[in-house]
């Protein structure tokens, strides 16, 4: 049997689980109406979850631990989005230019993302 005080703490996790899951679906499907509003489709994948899933948890941050933490980690989103560009532009690269194959570049340009993320955080972030 449950008492109060545990049965309080279990509500507390699955009330986040639902207000994500809502907040998250809203406004995932706003990005998804406004990448398929616009030109070319192809921008379409780009609103489609990360920045919406990012702004979903930055509210959510927020509300939780306030504005102070969650701009560390919103630094720290950005810090993470601008070594995934520098990956994804490498990949694109090697793969259009070079005509080399998906895996072997996807997954040697693992190793250059970590590089970036790493020299990102410990030039900038530390």
């Amino acid at each position: 049997m449950l008492d109060g005080e545990s049965l309080s703490l279990r509500e507390g996790p699955v009330k986040d689980l639902i207000l994500r899951f809502v907040i998250g679906g809203i406004v995932v499907s706003a990005f998804a109406a406004l990448g398929d509003v616009l030109k070319p489709k192809s921008f379409a994948g780009l609103f489609g979850a990360a920045p919406s899933i990012a702004l979903a948890t930055l509210g959510l941050t927020i509300a939780a631990k306030g504005k102070v933490y969650a701009a560390t980690e919103a630094r720290s989103m950005i810090a993470g989005a601008l070594a995934f560009f520098l990956y994804a532009d490498l990949c694109s690269w090697l793969m259009v230019r070079r005509k080399l194959k998906v895996m072997p570049v996807t997954l040697s340009a693992v190793g250059i993302w970590l590089v970036c993320s790493i020299s990102i955080w410990f030039l900038v972030l530390r």
